[in-house]
């Protein structure tokens, strides 16, 4: 009775080695790398960035993001931005028309940005990404020591493009956009002093129809 209960187990180990065999088993998912295997099963990501922006003049970014994934290589971004920087001159304003003359002269640029993004992975970290933004800027010109004036207000809606790398370690992210532009589809501008005439003051308003470079957006974060 023992050695037929043996051969029928024999038997039934050498179908279901066999059926190993010719039957096709799935193949274990390959990835590109350590950034792709983590990303997988995410769904949210939360994350703080600082960056730059140029235009005709400088500004610093400080934002907060939220991603939801689409597919462990793709994710929608909403992120609202504060900005805020400037330019400065040393030039003298000696035209008699002007209502205003200036030795030394600071533009302040402050402002927010709320925008919405696509971003997509070509490789393990490798990103492009696209998406539209709503800036809304002030401007004023201080002389130093003198007097500030609000020069005007500036919104713009902008398409986004950039490209960079962003790391994925457990729940860990940390990328960098390396280089991205922000081009203006359209604008509404606002003045508020039209007898301030500045190079400052045209190198705020002529910003609106300019491509603006943002640079070296750094962020940090999670993704779970």
């Amino acid at each position: 009775m023992l050695a037929k209960l043996g051969l029928v187990l024999l038997g039934l180990g050498s179908m279901t080695a066999w059926a190993q065999d010719v039957i096709p088993q799935p193949a274990a998912p390959t990835y590109r790398g350590l950034s792709e295997e983590n990303r997988q099963m995410k769904r949210f990501g939360l994350w703080g960035g600082l960056g730059f922006r140029s235009v005709n003049y400088g500004l610093a970014i400080v934002s907060a993001e939220a991603a939801y994934f689409l597919a462990p290589d793709a994710f929608i971004t909403v992120r609202a931005s504060h900005m805020g920087g400037g330019a400065s001159s040393s030039s003298l304003t000696t035209d008699p028309d002007y209502s205003y003359y200036f030795a030394d002269a600071r533009l302040h640029a402050e402002g927010q940005s709320q925008a919405i993004s696509y971003q997509y992975f070509l490789g393990n970290s490798f990103f492009v990404k696209a998406g539209l933004e709503n800036l809304n800027m002030t401007g004023r010109l201080e002389t130093f020591g003198l007097m500030r004036t609000h020069i005007g207000d500036l919104n713009q809606q902008n398409a986004l493009l950039g490209i960079g790398n962003q790391w994925q370690w457990r729940s860990f992210t940390l990328g960098c956009e390396w280089i991205g532009a922000a081009a203006p589809l359209s604008y509404t501008y606002s003045s508020y002093d039209n007898t301030v005439t500045h190079r400052l003051v045209d190198q705020f308003i002529d910003s609106k129809d300019q491509v603006a470079l943002n640079l070296l957006y750094f962020h940090l974060g999670a993704a779970f």
